[in-house]
């Protein structure tokens, strides 16, 4: 009997081995592949952080501006203060000071006005208009 066993064991010693490297391969596999899932589950986790403060950020505009919704009067105003940054930025005072003016005349009360009440006097101050500050603050004279 003992004979027997002694060779069933080197008959399937070489099929045991196969097994057992199939069974670490599969092992080494599923291992990844877990790795992968625990990263591809960070990154999703960062994703939707990021689309939570995306939704933050829009509400908080959409506060700002009123509704969520789109309104093209309201898309225009910011076209226009957006323009008038920029042609500030680039020291062209009068054409922003014109964009600046057209916001304050569109869109009196909304959030941009106060910025672009406050970019107009800087436009005037730029392009040397001191009548236009005498009107808002007194001169000492």
């Amino acid at each position: 009997m003992r004979q027997r066993m002694d060779k069933w064991e080197e008959e399937t010693q070489s099929d045991r081995e196969a097994i057992r490297r199939v069974i670490d391969a599969s092992f080494d596999r599923e291992s990844a592949i877990a790795e992968r899932l625990r990263k591809a589950k960070q990154d999703c986790d960062q994703i939707w952080a990021e689309i939570g403060s995306v939704k933050t950020e829009d509400n908080v505009l959409a506060a700002a501006f009123g509704t969520g919704k789109r309104n093209p009067a309201r898309d225009d105003v910011l076209v226009k203060y957006r323009m008038g940054l920029d042609t500030y930025r680039s020291r062209q005072y009068a054409q922003a000071l014109s964009h600046f003016e057209k916001v304050l005349t569109m869109a009196p009360y909304s959030s941009w006005a106060d910025d672009a009440q406050l970019k107009t006097a800087r436009c005037n101050l730029a392009l040397g208009d001191k009548n236009w500050c005498s009107q808002y603050v007194p001169l000492a004279g």
